[in-house]
């Protein structure tokens, strides 16, 4: 008992320590946020070797500390994408040129897509062992004989890993668009929405949008189902208008979004909603940058004072958990619900770190926090 007293202090020392050093600038996560002409798959024999992502994967230790899985996060100094086990041991690396917030990995984590080096005209997907590194698509071949495309953005790759969503920018206006095509890019599927954020359901058969063709003044809500080939007002056009933000709940019953309502040209409103989707019982719900555990019984959210709170999904009993002095920012859970990760802004310095604290706040420790050098969480894969 006296030598487990004497860790606990040891770790609650390092901690303290490892706070002085909080950093990087807040950033919202880009949240807290879809197949039918045939197209040739894409040779990769031209791909100069040293541009192909070096990952090197790592073993996963049975009884780590932290919830299961592997935390991911990018390291700004080394512009490289690091996968590190809960407890912060082991660190391989993506060293993938390119911001770490344009990645995105299949639930099962064995898939992950994103752009090669700065540029943003094509997609590139490798597995989790490093095995399959392909291009998938790029600006030249998607198929819409009304734009000129210039690049290509907000990559999401579905659930089940079969197919990526992404929006294209036209050359010679801020309009973009969305398509779907399938994860070998064999097939393509263009979207009939305009400016347009999207979630995929959790069985990866449609996509929740928020669109506008006149973004100034009013967005809504769709559903796009992806074998119907269907696309579906989930909220109503109404000037001033904007909802916006919208992601499922895990268990695919509901999608939650929030509503901005302009009363006059200097006032404003700004209301959660809950909403089933088929549009109907809409609700209200109180908190804000909400991210629901895995099992969606409860959730977690940043306050005002940028402190993290766990709160029944019926947002009953709520509890700050985090009393950290810093700023908390995007929310991962773990994928046994038993912990979180997320970034801590330094409110001195602006530095950003990742940590992990446990649900009920007993416990939290650094990932990555090293002085004067940005690291961002950008998920916790299974």
């Amino acid at each position: 008992m006296k030598n487990k007293s004497l860790l606990i202090i040891g770790v609650l020392l390092f901690v303290s320590l490892a706070c002085a050093f909080v950093s990087n600038a807040l950033q919202p996560n880009s949240n807290t946020s879809i197949l039918s002409t045939p197209m040739a798959n894409i040779s990769t024999s031209a791909i100069a070797e040293t541009n192909i992502p070096k990952f090197a994967p790592i073993p996963r230790p049975a009884g780590l500390l932290g919830g299961g899985g592997l935390i991911v996060y990018y390291d700004d100094k080394d512009s490289a994408t690091i996968f590190t086990n809960p407890d912060g041991s082991g660190k391989p690396s993506i060293s993938w040129d390119v911001y770490g917030f344009s990645l995105s990995w299949s639930s099962n984590g064995q898939t992950l897509i994103g752009p090669l080096g700065p540029s943003t005209s094509s997609i590139y997907r490798i597995r989790s062992d490093g095995t399959d590194y392909a291009q998938v698509t790029d600006a030249t071949q998607v198929e819409d004989p009304n734009m000129q495309i210039s690049q290509l953005t907000n990559y999401q790759i579905s659930p089940d890993g079969k197919y990526i969503a992404y929006s294209y920018t036209s050359q010679t206006s801020a309009i973009s668009k969305c398509a779907i095509i399938s994860i070998d890019g064999s097939n393509r599927q263009l979207v009939s929405a305009v400016n347009c954020a999207y979630d995929w359901s959790p069985d990866s058969s449609r996509l929740v949008l928020s669109a506008s063709e006149d973004p100034a003044h009013y967005s809504q809500l769709f559903i796009f189902d992806l074998k119907r080939d269907n696309l579906t007002p989930l909220t109503p056009k109404v000037q001033g208008q904007f909802d916006s933000g919208a992601r499922w709940l895990p268990d695919g019953s509901a999608i939650f979004f929030w509503r901005k309502q302009v009363i006059s040209t200097i006032n404003s409103t700004i209301d959660n909603y809950l909403i089933d989707p088929y549009g109907n019982d809409m609700r209200k719900c109180g908190f804000t940058c909400q991210v629901w555990s895995p099992d969606a019984s409860r959730l977690a959210y940043v306050d005002g004072g940028f402190q993290l709170y766990i709160a029944n999904s019926n947002n009953s009993n709520s509890t700050e958990i985090s009393h950290l002095d810093g700023m908390v920012w995007g929310i991962y859970w773990s994928p046994d619900g038993k912990y979180l990760a997320f970034n801590l802004k330094d409110r001195s310095t602006g530095d950003n770190d990742v940590y992990v604290i446990s649900a009920d706040g007993k416990e939290y420790w650094p990932i990555a926090n090293n002085a004067k050098d940005d690291e961002n969480v950008i998920g916790w894969r299974p």
